[in-house]
């Protein structure tokens, strides 16, 4: 598996939001993309649909992959930093709430 290194740089930005934002919607994260110019592979915007999709592949880009409660190393290149002592394989709920201050974002 090779990495396509524009996708990655989306995916990295947007976790990076994430942990800046943790409070902000799945909505707000892909306004927030598609505010930076980034666009989807078919060069659309972000839904939180597509956002909730990368998110949920956390283990993956961070070179895990994971069968039902399997966790295990990879056979592909990690996009994501793993040195920073996070639980391998742990679950977050995000929320589809859009209910939030936008104020927030600036």
């Amino acid at each position: 598996m090779q990495v396509n290194n524009k996708q990655a740089e989306v995916v990295r930005e947007l976790f990076k939001l994430r942990k800046e934002f943790p409070r902000w919607s799945l909505s707000d994260l892909a306004e927030a993309l598609n505010d930076k110019g980034y666009t989807t592979r078919q060069n659309k915007k972000f839904t939180k649909v597509q956002v909730k999709r990368i998110l949920d592949k956390k283990d993956f880009y961070k070179g895990f992959y994971k069968y039902g409660q399997v966790t295990s190393t990879g056979q592909h290149v990690s996009i994501l930093d793993t040195t920073r002592g996070e639980k391998i394989g742990r679950q977050k709920k995000y929320s589809c709430n859009t209910d939030r201050n936008r104020s927030e974002k600036k």
